[in-house]
């Protein structure tokens, strides 16, 4: 999961949220895994889930 949220890090705008919001959709995942594995997430993949709205998406 944080490899694949890595990966789509360098990734902007609507682009990200479009890739983001297909990958939480396949995956089916939710804010209590999300919760789980946030302190390892590195920063800018955090500020990019936070920033870009998908927060949202994952509650």
């Amino acid at each position: 999961m944080i490899l694949n949220s890595y990966k789509y890090s360098e990734i902007t705008g609507t682009e990200l949220m479009k890739k983001l919001k297909k990958f939480v959709k396949i995956t089916q995942l939710d804010f209590s895994v999300v919760k789980e594995y946030l302190p390892l997430y590195p920063d800018r993949v955090y500020r990019n889930i936070y920033e870009g709205g998908l927060m949202g998406e994952l509650v």
